[in-house]
């Protein structure tokens, strides 16, 4: 599937996250580490980002959580 965006998770970029239409919450923990939690509607795979995960949008409007290796993976191949 086509990737239409992908986003970082860090802490510079949070408020990016939070305008995205697939986010429920945006949280910080006590180090200043966010966590994403999804909307169960927009996604299939996990709900959760940690600090360090990739958040991709398809072309389909499905968003899909990644960890840094997947990621790397899913660019190189692309379909």
């Amino acid at each position: 599937m086509k990737v239409i965006q992908s986003l970082k998770l860090d802490k510079q970029n949070i408020a990016l996250f939070k305008k995205l239409p697939c986010v429920k919450s945006v949280e910080t923990d006590s180090s200043g580490n966010p966590t994403v939690t999804l909307h169960p509607s927009s996604t299939r795979g996990s709900h959760v980002l940690r600090n360090g995960d990739y958040l991709v949008c398809f072309a389909s409007h499905l968003w899909q959580r990644f960890g840094p290796l997947a990621f790397e993976r899913l660019i190189a191949s692309p379909q």
